[in-house]
């Protein structure tokens, strides 16, 4: 009898496993990837509730966003007399740069993989935009040291 039990002791003792708790995302969209120094955790289309934290944990209901910045050397502003529009975007995006002067822009997808560079001259030009899939993306024009961020959301026809 004391074999069956040292026996049954020792296969419940490999089916047991210490809990760890680890990254997960629960929404409609997101993921969490890790490399050896970097984690990157996100969300889409969630809204912010809220977030606690106990010594090292952190927990974030809804929308997830963590700490994290990215440093740059250009001051975020408006740069004068520059319209992009409408947003959302169907087929064109429409800008106008009044500024007086060229301008750089990128087109970033909202994962950071960038689509288009180039000039933006004065006056109005015309980006187009229904060989993109619907989703977020992201405008940046530039001026030397100065930048305009765009968040747009292009959509179906």
């Amino acid at each position: 009898m004391k074999p069956v039990l040292v026996l049954a002791v020792v296969c419940y003792g490999f089916c047991l496993h210490a809990q760890k708790i680890t990254p997960s995302v629960i929404a409609s969209a997101g993921a969490v990837m890790k490399t050896n120094n970097v984690s990157l955790e996100w969300t889409m289309g969630e809204v912010i509730t809220e977030t606690r934290s106990s010594g090292n944990l952190v927990v974030t209901q809804g929308f997830h966003q963590a700490n994290l910045g990215v440093p740059s050397s250009t001051q975020q502003y408006t740069i004068e007399g520059l319209r992009v529009y409408p947003n959302p975007v169907r087929d064109i995006l429409n800008i106008n740069n009044d500024s007086g002067e060229a301008l750089q822009m990128q087109l970033f997808r909202s994962n950071g993989e960038l689509l288009m560079s180039g000039p933006l001259q004065k006056g109005y030009q015309e980006l187009k935009m229904q060989s993109y899939i619907p989703g977020m993306y992201h405008l940046i024009i530039q001026n030397g040291n100065t930048s305009q961020n765009f968040t747009l959301e292009k959509i179906n026809h």
